[in-house]
């Protein structure tokens, strides 16, 4: 070729607006796997960017009676169509593979004019119809008054053993009818028991309502074409009365009584709960609705309406051994709780001091706990002394801040003190607790310069404390 008509060819190829198509260049058909009657999104993709006016490519099914194309995932699926990449772009739109068989593999096609085609192989698996509970759990509890439980029906493709492998999309251009079957329907019920799953859709969600104590199972009647997993196939749930907590391993001392707290598992019905609380043995623990009501053999505390907790106190009439008592309710599962007895006594403490720190009780080498308080003869306002109500160790006899409980309903107690030496001050030869209290305060008014002990003297049928029973004035 002559130098002018090798530059005649160049010129040509500049400004010729065709385009120059280059082999060199592949489309990549991407391999995966689809259940029967089921579908799965692919795309295919390009080395290179497709050029300013994008790029057309033709996917094509190799066995349209095993494999099917759609562009969209709710139509159903042809043996070829085409789909596009924009310009800039290095992948096409979205399009659906959807199988119709279980075994197996086949190809599909992709080819775009200059570009070498690409071939995917579809691996066809069984399909079938799971029940997903809360947490994929195969199990479930709840209680007979719960609110419902979600429910999950989903369409999920299997391996070759039927086990679960992952949800896929039902075809497009078909739905699939789910019937739901119920092994004891008094013990639940699912609220959409019949339903149809359309195609382009993996799963619809129910839910299950439970009604009475017992055990169901739910599980699918398998549509056709449809094979029964090996997990997840079915959904068992144990319905159970809702429970009923109380306070539990609670120590009291004799004549005195404590706050207990009533919880109930679930929210009473519409019209609330009667929750009866019940004395094994009313000779030795009473029960009662207030800190001064006389208690009794049983009580009835009535919880409205979207509340569970109530507040009722325990009565010991024992110093030792211990004594249970229930909780029962229509429709909750009965609760017993357990109370030990033991001993009490009184302590008495500057009113500055507070009760006796729980060291006296959880520290062997504590001192017998006699306090000192120091009180200015100059200043004319009386100092003032607090006698409290205590359960006792049952083993030391010992008494702290934790241990103080009030005296229970019915029950006043008379508490003397005594002065060793009343010409340094005066205090009042007796004070009284009154029921539903846990002190008494007493004042002190010093006279002169000295020391002097004030003490209490533990009244009869109860315990004398083995701490804190003293306390020292020193008046300056």
């Amino acid at each position: 070729m002559t130098r002018s008509a090798c530059f005649a060819v160049l010129a040509a190829a500049v400004l010729s607006p065709m385009r120059v198509w280059s082999l060199s260049s592949s489309l990549a058909a991407l391999d995966i796997s689809v259940g029967r009657n089921l579908e799965a999104p692919v795309t295919v993709k390009l080395m290179d960017p497709a050029e300013d006016d994008g790029l057309e490519v033709t996917i094509r099914s190799n066995d349209p009676a095993r494999l099917r194309i759609s562009k969209s995932p709710d139509q159903a699926g042809t043996t070829s169509l085409v789909v596009t990449v924009r310009q800039g772009f290095r992948e096409t739109s979205e399009f659906w593979l959807q199988g119709l068989n279980d075994s197996g593999t086949v190809t599909y096609t992709a080819e775009a004019k200059g570009y070498s085609a690409g071939k995917g192989t579809v691996t066809l698996t069984p399909s079938g119809i799971a029940v997903v509970g809360p947490l994929r759990s195969p199990t479930y509890v709840t209680t007979s008054g719960a609110s419902p439980t979600r429910l999950t029906i989903a369409s999920v493709r299997l391996d070759a053993s039927r086990k679960f492998v992952e949800e896929q999309a039902i075809a497009g251009g078909a739905s699939v009818p789910i019937v739901l079957a119920n092994s004891n329907p008094a013990a639940g019920k699912v609220e959409d028991s019949s339903v149809q799953i359309p195609g382009g859709r993996a799963s619809f969600t129910t839910r299950f309502r439970p009604a009475s104590e017992g055990e169901t199972e739910i599980t699918v009647n398998q549509p056709q074409g449809f094979g029964t997993p090996k997990d997840m196939a079915s959904w068992t749930v144990s319905v159970r009365k809702p429970g009923i907590a109380v306070s539990d391993q609670l120590v009291i001392g004799r004549d005195l009584e404590v706050a207990g707290v009533l919880n109930l598992g679930q929210y009473p019905p519409e019209d609330g709960v009667r929750v009866t609380l019940t004395s094994l043995d009313p000779k030795q623990l009473l029960l009662s609705k207030s800190d001064t009501a006389v208690g009794s053999e049983s009580i009835e505390i009535t919880i409205p309406p979207n509340e569970t907790t109530a507040r009722y106190y325990i009565q010991a009439l024992s110093d030792s051994g211990s004594v249970k008592y229930t909780a029962s309710a229509p429709g909750y599962k009965t609760r017993t709780a357990l109370v030990t007895l033991a001993p009490s006594g009184v302590v008495l403490t500057p009113i500055s001091q507070g009760p006796p720190d729980e060291a006296q009780i959880m520290r062997h080498e504590t001192s017998d706990g006699v306090y000192r308080m120091s009180v200015e003869l100059s200043k004319p306002f009386p100092m003032k002394l607090v006698a409290w109500t205590v359960q006792l160790d049952p083993i030391t006899h010992r008494s702290a801040d934790i241990t103080v409980q009030p005296l229970r309903a019915g029950v006043n107690l008379a508490i003397r003190l005594t002065n060793s030496k009343p010409e340094i001050g005066t205090v009042a030869p007796e004070v009284t607790i009154p029921a539903g209290s846990d002190h008494a305060i007493a004042d002190f008014t010093a006279l002169s310069q000295g020391s002097t002990q004030i003490s209490v003297v533990t009244p009869e049928g109860l315990t004398p404390s083995a701490n804190s029973t003293s306390v020292v004035a020193l008046v300056r």
